[in-house]
């Protein structure tokens, strides 16, 4: 089992729209992802969704979310889309991230 974690940052940028410290997030199977973001969010995966815990990741503090990487997954890209509420503001990037298993 790979003890590796890697951390995807969102944010709202000047444009207003969401930004990713990494939007095409590299992870091995078992590994463990964290998604982190000032303001409440959600994200979905479009098809099929490479993590253990379901088609989304768990919260695991405010403001963060957690999931592993199936131990048993095709190679590929998983796509997600993101939502952001922050400030009375809704913020939608329906497809553009994604995790790449390789």
């Amino acid at each position: 089992m790979t003890t590796e974690k890697a951390d995807v940052t969102i944010g709202i940028g000047s444009n207003k729209k969401l930004e990713y410290s990494d939007d095409a997030l590299k992870a091995k199977r078992g590994q463990q992802l964290t998604w982190e973001c000032e303001y409440p969010f959600a994200i979905q995966f479009r098809d099929i969704s490479p993590l253990d815990e379901g088609s989304s990741p768990h919260h695991a503090n405010r403001g963060q979310m957690k999931g592993t990487v199936k131990k048993v997954i095709d190679t590929g890209t998983y796509k997600y889309a993101c939502a952001v509420y922050a400030n009375g503001t809704g913020y939608l990037d329906a497809a553009c991230p994604a995790i790449i298993i390789d």
